[in-house]
């Protein structure tokens, strides 16, 4: 009976939907703009959402895409109102607009919901690949894929890379704003190993274990210093410190703890007042700590230093061939190298780790610190033991560290099953950041080449998509495949290094990239408005 009644309820609605189809169409342009007016000058009775408490909407809206939810605005004055409101859009927002690290161009006397707007739009673009500005260069050398990802470093808009010029190693930096480029170059002439960069900073460490700091924003010759040996260095730069462990490698079988020596660098306050020829001046101290190594471990060790620069936080990933538990162990340190905390979290998987690549996030307020790590495995068997062919499986999780409650814990997990082709190297090509991954995928495109595309992992939303306005780059010949290939970035710059070519993407609307490609910005925009056409067409059919 009950069937019967829903069944002829929605039979009279799909008639008196015909009816008013019939009508709009007989009606004129002008009639149709007055029925427009007097509906948006109407004020609804029967809208549930502008009746809910304003605590509830937020949790409403939070289900749909933060564009999609701007959008809404245009549904009534009364929704314009409701989803422009601080204590609406902030809690939408929170995840984003809450760190410090981002640095939107805001226009000068914009309003709240102009910010806030802004804030949403600049959010999508980065979570859907859909950036509004490019920027490509030729890289100018030909980087042997082994090293690429060590002679090329990022930070807040500022891009360094190596090339060999006369013979020479040479250190390129690159202002991706501005366009403004300097060099520098070991005074010895020493060839390059790695190099990593902050905002004030910039090291260089070289094969004959020397050590190379220079304070980039002036003239200043480089701090030298040397280095235990040089293998396996990892380390961490801020904005006064350097921090660098010495990881020897250890080829036994069994599961040891390994003592490593510590070097910190750290920079007096005085030093701009010393004479401009004299390097920067630095309190250098060395310690050694313990570490889990051995032949059967797979797993990798970071290092980072927390705003004030008063403590060093080391972060340790194991995996045991074979199982399926990932270990991740903190260690909290001064910079005289007291011990602060220590504690181990195990992480089960459903198979066991092929690779993985981490991200870190700067301490928030000196509070706590995050570092998301992506790891990937092949899946051969579901949770039945069936099979599973060319299955693959891509996790991310989420670590916090609490520096005053000396608390570590796992506070989010997430798995995105996919069938998308990883491509080969991918620890070094995937770039993780809150939640978002991007990657390339290799496809082939004829016999003799490959052709990649730029792929969105959401680990949010369990998508997987094709970057929404980025043109496929990186077509070659049958070497293609081995080209170097590696990301950099932050929420405002995706940039992508290959052996030939070096390609930014700008994740913010106000910003000007110096050599920014202008057809691809109007590629962009008229993509943007066939889309609101579209979105028009099907609103005016319903």
């Amino acid at each position: 009976m009950e069937s019967n009644l829903l069944t002829q309820s929605f039979d009279r609605l799909q008639i008196r939907g015909r009816d008013i189809r019939a009508l709009y169409d007989s009606l004129s342009k002008q009639q149709i703009r007055e029925l427009k007016s007097l509906i948006e000058s109407t004020e609804f009775r029967f809208d549930i959402v502008a009746n809910l408490p304003v605590e509830l909407i937020p949790l409403v809206f939070q289900h749909l895409e933060i564009y999609q939810i701007f959008q809404c605005r245009r549904v009534s004055r009364q929704w314009l109102h409701l989803l422009g409101a601080d204590e609406v859009v902030k809690p939408i927002l929170h995840p984003w607009t809450a760190t410090e690290d981002v640095k939107l161009r805001i226009p000068e006397g914009s309003s709240s919901k102009t910010v806030l707007s802004i804030y949403a739009e600049h959010q999508d673009a980065f979570q859907t690949g859909n950036a509004f500005g490019r920027f490509q260069m030729p890289h100018g050398q030909i980087v042997p894929r082994d090293v690429a990802l060590f002679r090329h470093a990022y930070s807040d808009g500022l891009l360094a890379w190596v090339s060999l010029i006369d013979g020479s190693d040479v250190i390129y930096l690159r202002d991706l704003e501005s366009g403004d480029e300097s060099t520098f170059m070991p005074p010895e002439r020493d060839e390059i190993d790695e190099i990593v960069l902050s905002q004030t900073l910039l090291v260089a460490m070289t094969t004959s274990a020397r050590c190379y700091i220079w304070a980039h924003r002036t003239l200043r010759p480089p701090f030298v210093l040397r280095t235990p040996s040089r293998c396996r260095n990892i380390f961490h730069l801020s904005k006064a410190s350097f921090v660098l462990i010495h990881i020897q490698p250890n080829s036994s079988e069994a599961l040891a703890y390994q003592s490593i020596p510590v070097i910190t660098w750290k920079l007096r306050d005085s030093w701009q007042l010393q004479p401009p020829e004299q390097p920067p001046q630095a309190i250098v101290s060395q310690f050694s700590i313990r570490i889990l190594s051995g032949y059967s471990v797979m797993g990798w060790h970071d290092v980072y230093v927390e705003r004030r620069e008063q403590h060093i936080i080391l972060l340790e990933s194991t995996v045991i061939k074979n199982k399926r538990t990932h270990t991740f162990r903190v260690f909290h340190l001064s910079f005289e190298g007291k011990p602060l905390f220590e504690e181990s979290l195990d992480c089960p998987f459903s198979t066991s780790v092929s690779w993985n690549a981490h991200e870190n996030h700067p301490l928030h307020k000196d509070r706590f610190f995050d570092v998301w790590v992506v790891t990937y495995n092949l899946v051969y068997y579901d949770s039945q033991n069936h099979y599973l062919p060319d299955s693959q499986e891509t996790g991310i999780t989420h670590l916090r560290y609490y520096l005053d409650r000396k608390v570590f814990r796992v506070l989010d997990r997430k798995t995105l099953p996919h069938s998308h082709e990883m491509p080969s190297g991918a620890m070094m090509e995937i770039l993780p950041w809150k939640g978002i991954a991007y990657f390339e995928e290799p496809r082939d495109h004829a016999a003799d080449e490959l052709q990649y595309h730029l792929r969105v992992m959401d680990f949010r939303e369990e998508t997987c998509v094709e970057a929404r306005y980025v043109a496929p780059q990186g077509s070659g010949g049958s070497g293609s495949l081995d080209r170097a290939r590696l990301f950099f970035g932050d929420e405002v710059f995706l940039v992508k290094i290959t052996s030939t070519d070096l390609i930014v993407w700008c994740f913010d609307k106000h910003l000007r990239i110096a050599g920014e490609d202008e057809n691809f910005k109007e590629e962009r925009r008229l993509l943007q408005c066939r889309r609101l056409i579209n979105s028009a067409h099907r609103r005016c059919e319903f």
